[in-house]
């Protein structure tokens, strides 16, 4: 089975964010591997749900959430009988459009690449699990004019719930004298990226600033993420664009001239080679929404 396939029949899947209520759904579509440029978020409310992860095993049980960056390879899954465990995946784009991961989450959220089992209390359980129940009531139900709106709300507040979790345990459980290199120089790649808002798009610079060859980053960045420097540098890029277009009213030509692009012409090959679509095309599209 084509690793795509799951966006065809996840229980909600708007291009930014997907959801499957339940990864009995994994096996039930004999899904053999699922790599997705997406940072995916697993809750485990009863049962035991085992996967490798880049060749390493890991088990989430009952109270137990699991996180994975983007185009992380899972396989080899077992579950056991009574499993109830949901799967969320959020695009960069959307992490960054809707809820504005700033640099502590980026840097929890990479504390746990290494050690991805995060501990709920019952507490923080019982909140996800409503939501959980409810977004999943919500999408068996006959569509309606504001059905998508309604189930993506559902959706960020549970990823919130799970983000809070993430940046109030990490002072639990990370040492940051024991953080790898790696992951020390992603987290300070996305802290710059971040800075940057879209004005800087060649890796040898921030390879400078960072203090390293752009081989060197290239590699950590790879290993850390999943993505290459490039990749993160151009989504960010686009993101800054898109929002850009969304909520201004800022002409192409001065959005270009914001960006440091030389021309308008190589902002708008730029923005099609990501997207698709031209600036202009793009931007008659969300004002028709």
């Amino acid at each position: 089975m084509k690793k795509s396939d799951i966006k065809e029949w996840a229980d909600y899947n708007d291009g930014d964010i997907l959801f499957v209520s339940n990864v009995t759904s994994l096996l039930d579509h004999e899904v053999v591997e699922l790599s997705l440029d997406l940072t995916l978020l697993f809750v485990c409310r009863e049962g035991r749900f085992q996967l490798d992860r880049n060749e390493h095993t890991f088990t989430l049980q009952s109270h137990e959430a699991m996180v994975c960056f983007p185009n992380t390879s899972l396989t080899n899954f077992m579950i056991s009988s009574g499993l109830k465990c949901c799967m969320i995946g959020f695009t960069y784009r959307a992490l960054e459009d809707e809820f504005y991961v700033g640099k502590n989450l980026w840097r929890a959220i990479t504390d746990y690449n290494d050690h991805p089992i995060i501990r709920l209390n019952d507490e923080e359980m019982e909140v996800l699990g409503h939501f959980n129940d409810i977004a999943t009531l919500k999408m068996r139900k006959p569509m309606s004019r504001y059905a998508s709106r309604m189930s993506r709300s559902l959706l960020q507040s549970v990823a919130y719930e799970i983000f809070d979790v993430i940046e109030r345990s990490r002072s639990l459980y990370v040492d940051d004298a024991n953080i790898k290199p790696g992951d020390q120089l992603f987290r300070h790649f996305i802290e710059i990226l971040g800075k940057s808002n879209g004005t800087r798009r060649i890796v040898s610079d921030y390879a400078d600033q960072l203090h390293v060859s752009p081989k060197y980053l290239s590699t950590l960045i790879k290993q850390s993420s999943g993505m290459t420097p490039l990749q993160l540098i151009h989504k960010h890029t686009i993101n800054v664009i898109i929002r850009k277009l969304r909520y201004s009213d800022k002409s192409i030509k001065d959005i270009a001239n914001e960006l440091r692009f030389p021309t308008i012409a190589s902002f708008g090959k730029f923005f099609k080679s990501q997207t698709g679509q031209s600036p202009r095309r793009y931007r008659q599209q969300l004002r028709k929404i």
